[in-house]
């Protein structure tokens, strides 16, 4: 994600936990009792309370930036933890004091941070005005700015120029503090489009059914009006963001409604594809409040003014207080992990809700299904298209996408219609696809076409595909904790070649060759269970994942294979501890050679070549320790108010091992893959376990294990080190990583 893709979002002060249930009746907006409670919440939150003065609390925020894919899946790419304090006095004077910092960073990128120029919280709900806080010259800024807009509140005076109301329904009951609280639910809807640029509010309004002060919203900040700039126009083509907020209050001293939990989450939409999906996700908890109540001074205007001067300071510790702050009350990622995009799916706009009249979405699900390059097909183009029924079929669909491969010659492309019922998926998807042969690979690829068109770099083998697949899923537990899957139908599997030599640029050799596969048709059938899926050990959520696939053909070609990964990762204090341990079988007689299992280099053996050992059995066991130093763990400042996360070095050691072994068919069938030769005299390396010349990919014989020591910085996005296979004459050789995976 880009700086300004980033930077489109960050400066909302939001608030959030899970929506209470949906409500059961509605109130026209006609209705003389809604009117009446919409000027009586006016009334109670128009103005600040007489009493309340000012408060001290302690804040820990997560700033967080997530893929989502079009499977709905979740993946932080970066976490920063900030612990605060903050200063609030009447009518509009807050200071937010940044005392703790830490973060996990996958690849390199400014930190959240560069973006706030002011406090990332909204103090209190009262008064005409929301006041929302963004950079001094953010992206939406079309002149010179204050550094804070104001969204209309929705029980301003002059909100009926703005808003339209409905509901009025109560939808719980609370019971707190010795009272028992109705919460009503309001729905706001901006009534009209502004002459002139303004910030709105659009969603839902949960009031103390008794005093009328507000106790939580959830919607979306929406910008309305005015043309605004050519650059924002056009940026808006490329990558679309919509800004959700959800601002929960806590009662104190049983008369005031202040912040408990915020949440701030820009969610983009990529016309380039769906499955790119960034997420800009800021979560804050309060806590520790010293609440003074007192009569404020009467030549003060209580109420908060959208014209009115105010003062709005984010200030730091020292670099040395910063890091040594140690006194975290979560696991960091813990609060990122927990929040769900889809919990604003009741409230989004049209373009990303399920509900609504049938509408066409041109993007593609993945930017592979229009734009491409690899060694076979050169460069691939085409077009996509989704058509989705809504409200004519709820969770119904129709797409698909296609295209041409200019090198190779070959259409290819594929058509799919699901249907989602609740937490029930089925569907059916049939096509024509350039299918990736390689194992334990990474659950994002985004990479792959980049690397090989731009250095010529395709570490990949493919196999072309046709098949048609009809498939059931079922989510079990909250966020789908827990995903079984069941697929079926024909397929045949046919050998391609390379196409291409080199990318735009290349050293002495170009693309390797692409290996045979074992052609032939089958009928596959699949079956798989994941639990959380979302913890993958290749991104930065902390937790344990698991996944158990089953598959097997029947036909000309006929297999069966069984794969586990079982992945976690923990944050203790100054500790990091991770561990994936990954096992697989293919039985056959032998299995096609797309079947067999391969790894080395890529699949975390450093020290060894590219699919360098293999068979009809492998394990693979990866892991790694770090502990984070006590020094420079403050955000680095670049220039002015642009940083970088804090260096934060760390001291890790890691261990990956590899297994794999062979029946006496597949060790035949390994052949086909070639041998190796000596680099320098040409001449075949010979097995010194049978005497025969080693083979390209051959069975492990016993574990081949390779250990790391290494100085990991930036929150794990780069280390630098050493690693030595563990064999007899081996040698501790320079390596450097980029990414915080296993």
């Amino acid at each position: 994600m880009t700086a300004p893709a980033i930077a489109l979002i960050l400066y909302l002060h939001c608030v959030g936990a899970s929506p209470p249930p949906p409500s059961t009746c509605r109130l026209p907006d006609s209705t003389s009792a809604l009117r009446a409670l919409i000027d009586s919440a006016a009334r109670s939150n128009g103005a600040l309370p007489p009493r309340l003065a000012s408060y001290h609390a302690r804040l820990e925020s997560e700033i967080a930036i997530v893929l989502r894919t079009s499977t709905q899946r979740e993946n932080a790419a970066q976490i920063e933890q900030i612990e605060s304090t903050l200063d609030w006095r009447a009518p509009n004077a807050v200071e937010q004091h940044v005392i703790g910092y830490r973060s996990r960073v996958l690849t390199a990128n400014v930190s959240a941070l560069s973006y706030f120029r002011r406090p990332w919280i909204v103090p209190a709900l009262y008064g005409n005005r929301l006041r929302v806080l963004l950079s001094h010259a953010g992206p939406d800024n079309d002149g010179p700015s204050s550094g804070t807009e104001v969204a209309v509140h929705p029980f301003a005076s002059d909100r009926d120029a703005y808003y339209a109301f409905s509901g009025g329904d109560t939808v719980e009951v609370l019971h707190t503090q010795g009272r028992t609280i109705p919460i009503v639910r309001i729905r706001v809807e901006p009534r009209v489009t502004p002459s002139r640029r303004t910030l709105l509010f659009s969603g839902e309004i949960d009031l103390d059914g008794t005093r009328h002060q507000i106790v939580r919203m959830h919607g979306e900040f929406l910008t309305a009006g005015g043309s605004g700039s050519l650059t924002r126009r056009i940026r808006g083509l490329v990558l679309h963001s919509v800004v959700f907020a959800e601002l929960v209050n806590g009662e104190f001293l049983g008369e005031y409604w202040l912040p408990t939990y915020q949440r701030l989450e820009a969610q983009g939409r990529s016309a380039l594809a769906s499955e790119f999906r960034p997420l800009f996700r800021v979560v804050t908890r309060f806590r520790e409040y010293t609440i003074h109540d007192s009569t404020v001074d009467a030549a003060v205007d209580a109420s908060i003014s959208g014209d009115a001067h105010s003062s709005e300071r984010l200030t730091f510790a020292s670099r040395d207080s910063l890091s040594g702050f140690g006194d975290w009350t979560k696991e960091i990622g813990t609060e990122t992990v927990e929040a769900r995009a889809s919990d604003f799916d009741d409230v989004a706009p049209d373009a990303l809700r399920s509900s609504g009249t049938p509408r066409v979405d041109w993007s593609p699900e993945r930017v592979s299904d229009v734009f491409g390059f690899n060694r076979v097909e050169g460069v691939f183009s085409g077009v996509s298209a989704t058509w989705r029924l809504r409200d004519a079929a709820p969770g119904a669909s129709v797409g698909a996408h296609g295209g041409y491969a200019w090198a190779e010659r070959t259409v290819r492309g594929e058509v799919l219609a699901q249907r989602n019922l609740g937490r029930w998926q089925f569907g059916l998807r049939a096509g024509r696809s350039l299918a990736n042969t390689n194992d334990f690979r990474p659950t994002l690829d985004y990479e792959a076409s980049l690397m090989a068109m731009l250095v010529t770099a395709d570490d990949y083998d493919y196999v072309d595909r046709r098949r048609a697949t009809i498939f059931g899923s079922h989510a079990f537990g909250a966020n789908s904790g827990t995903i079984l899957r069941i697929e079926a139908g024909p397929g045949s599997d046919r050998a391609v070649v390379s196409h291409v030599k080199y990318g735009l640029w290349h050293a002495d050799s170009g693309f390797r060759a692409n290996r045979p596969i074992t052609p032939g048709s089958y009928m596959r059938s699949a079956l798989s269970l994941e639990i959380h899926p979302n913890v993958s050990g290749e991104f930065l959520e902390p937790g344990i994942g698991a996944g158990l696939w089953y598959e097997r053909g029947d036909g000309a070609l006929r297999w069966q294979r069984v794969d586990l990964r079982v992945v976690g990762r923990h944050t203790w204090k100054a500790l990091t501890y991770a561990a994936r341990v990954d096992a697989a079988t293919a039985i056959g007689s032998p299995p096609p050679l797309q079947q067999l299992l391969e790894f080395g280099e890529n699949e975390g053996l450093p020290g060894y070549l590219y699919k360098e050992f293999g068979g009809d059995r492998a394990l693979l066991l990866r892991a790694n320790t770090s502990y984070e130093l006590p020094v420079l763990r403050a955000p680095i400042r670049l220039w002015h108010r642009v940083f970088a996360p804090s260096l934060a070095p760390a001291l890790a050691v890691g261990i990956q091992s590899g297994w794999s072994g062979a029946s006496a068919a597949t060790r035949t069938a390994l052949l086909a893959f070639g041998t190796r030769t000596d680099s320098l005299s040409g001449l075949p390396l010979i097995d010194p376990a049978t005497g025969l010349p080693e083979l390209a990919t051959r069975p492990s014989n016993g574990f081949r294990s390779t250990v790391s020591i290494s100085l990991q910085l930036f929150g794990g996005a780069f280390g630098i080190g050493i690693a030595r296979p563990l064999e007899q004459r081996s040698q501790w050789r320079l390596v450097f990583r980029a990414g915080a995976g296993l």
